[in-house]
C-alpha cells in the first residue's frame, strides 16, 4: 500500500506540472504507462476507489482519443481526489464526517418507522 501511495504522489506531481499545453507523443505514452501501472497496483491492492479515479483520469486526459490540449483546470478535480485517496488532503475528511452523521441517525431510526405487521383475520 505504501508503494501505491508513493506512486500516486509521483503521478500527482507529474499532473500538477502540466500547465496548459499539449503533451508530446512520448509524454502521453509515459503518462499512459504510469497510469496503467498504477491501475494494476490498485487492483492488486484491491483499492477500487483509486482504480476508478485513475480510469476517470485517463478518460479526462483523452487517452484512446485523438490528441487534445490538456489544461490543468480539466483535471484539477481528479488531482484533488487522488490527493484525498493518497491521504495528502485532509480538508474533506471533516466534511465527510459531518455528512455521514445525519445518515447514521436516519439509519438508526428506520426500524422505528416500520409499522407492526397487520394480523390477517377471516371475514
Amino acid at each position: 500500500m505504501k508503494q501505491l501511495n508513493d506512486s500516486l504522489l509521483q503521478l500527482i506531481t507529474h499532473l500538477e506540472a502540466i500547465q496548459s499545453h499539449t503533451l508530446e507523443h512520448e509524454q502521453r505514452k509515459d503518462l499512459l504507462l504510469s497510469l496503467h501501472q498504477l491501475k494494476v497496483a490498485a487492483r492488486k491492492e484491491q483499492v477500487d476507489s483509486v482504480t476508478y479515479e485513475l480510469q476517470a483520469l485517463e478518460y479526462s486526459l483523452g487517452f484512446g482519443q485523438e490528441e487534445k490540449e490538456i489544461k490543468i483546470s480539466d483535471i484539477q478535480e481528479h488531482i484533488q481526489r487522488l490527493k484525498q485517496l493518497a491521504g495528502l488532503d485532509h480538508s474533506s475528511e471533516v466534511e465527510n464526517q459531518i455528512q455521514e452523521l445525519p445518515e447514521a441517525e436516519t439509519i438508526a431510526s428506520v426500524p422505528e418507522a416500520i409499522p407492526e405487521p397487520l394480523e390477517m383475520t377471516a371475514v
